[in-house]
């Protein structure tokens, strides 16, 4: 059984550190908190399909903090795609 805490909303001291209540709000309300958890599964230092599960997980943070970027251009009327491909550079050395 996996149990994992996001987020905790108490109206008195649970004494676990912080000596006072974690009633946080905003705009009226409790705070919410959202994301998303990966599970990777194996035994560490054991290869699961290639990968061992360091390996596997340097691989998924990758993923996760290094998404491509999305740039926006204004362009002529006149230009097409394929102009625009020869005037400007498109991969980075």
């Amino acid at each position: 059984m996996v149990v994992i805490q996001v987020h905790r909303r108490l109206l008195h001291d649970d004494a676990f550190g912080v000596g006072e209540a974690l009633n946080e709000e905003a705009f009226g309300t409790g705070l919410v908190a959202r994301g998303t958890h990966y599970l990777l599964g194996g035994a560490d230092g054991e290869a699961v399909g290639r990968r061992s599960l360091a390996g596997q997980e340097r691989i998924l943070a990758q993923k996760k903090m290094v998404q491509p970027w999305t740039f926006f251009t204004a362009l002529d009327k006149d230009m097409t795609f394929d102009k625009w491909q020869k005037k400007y550079n498109m991969e980075v050395r």
